[in-house]
C-alpha cells in the first residue's frame, strides 16, 4: 500500500510541475504568478484522538503542491501532504525479501497521505513582501501503520481526519523566480488542530 501510494505522490508531484509550466504558458494575460512550492513544518492533532489512535499528538508535515496568483490578487492552490506520526504502538514483523529470500524482522512505520486544495486572496505590503489569507480543505486518503514495501504484512488504521481549514501567510520573493514564506493554519473540521510550516517555491 505504501508502495503504491508513494509512487503515486511522485506522479502527482511530476503532474502539478508539469501543469504549472503549461498553465503558465496558456494563462500569461491572466495569472500574475504560476509556480511549485514545498513545505516543511509541524501538524498538531487532537491529544485525544492522537491517544487512542496509538500516536503522538504532533507530527512532521510535508506539503507539495501548485499554486497560481491572479493578476486580481486571487490565489488558487492545491496539491498532496504527508503527516509523518511518531508512533507509540509500532510492531514487528517477519518478513521475505523478493531477492534471495532472505528473512528479516521489519518494523512498522506510520504515515497519512491526504490532497488539498485552497483559495485565497493576497495583499501586496511591498514589492516582494505579501500578506496572504488562504482557505482549504485538506482530505486523508490513507492513515495507516505498517511495513513499508510489504504486500502482505499487517497493517492498522490510524483514524484521524483532517477537514476545512484557514492560513494567514507571510510571503516573500526575494528573487525573481523564487519564493519563500511562513504560515500558519487552523483546522475548522476534523483531528487536525493546526500546522505551522516554512515553504520555498520556484515560480515559473
Amino acid at each position: 500500500m505504501k508502495k503504491t501510494l508513494s509512487l503515486m505522490v511522485l506522479l502527482v508531484a511530476a503532474s502539478l510541475l508539469h501543469a504549472g509550466e503549461a498553465l503558465a504558458e496558456s494563462n500569461e494575460s491572466y495569472l500574475k504568478e504560476n509556480g511549485v512550492v514545498l513545505s516543511l513544518g509541524q501538524v498538531a492533532f487532537d491529544s485525544e484522538v492522537a491517544a487512542q489512535e496509538g500516536v503522538d499528538d504532533s507530527a512532521l508535515y510535508v506539503v507539495a503542491g501548485w499554486e497560481g496568483r491572479y493578476r486580481s490578487n486571487l490565489i488558487v492552490g492545491a496539491g498532496i501532504s504527508l503527516y509523518d506520526y511518531s508512533d507509540n504502538e509500532a510492531f514487528e514483523q517477519l518478513t521475505e525479501s523478493n531477492w534471495g529470500g532472505n528473512e528479516r524482522n521489519s518494523s512498522s512505520s506510520a504515515t497519512a497521505y491526504n490532497l488539498y486544495g485552497e483559495l485565497g486572496y493576497g495583499v501586496d505590503l511591498a514589492p516582494t513582501v505579501s500578506l496572504d489569507l488562504l482557505a482549504g480543505y485538506e482530505m486523508v486518503l490513507s492513515s495507516e501503520r505498517s511495513i513499508s514495501y510489504c504486500s502482505d504484512c499487517y497493517s492498522e488504521d490510524i483514524d484521524i481526519d483532517s477537514g476545512l481549514f484557514l492560513a494567514p501567510r507571510l510571503r516573500f520573493k526575494p528573487w525573481e523566480h523564487w519564493m519563500i514564506a511562513l504560515s500558519y493554519q487552523g483546522y475548522l473540521t476534523g483531528d487536525v488542530e493546526s500546522s505551522a510550516q516554512i515553504s520555498a517555491g520556484y515560480i515559473f
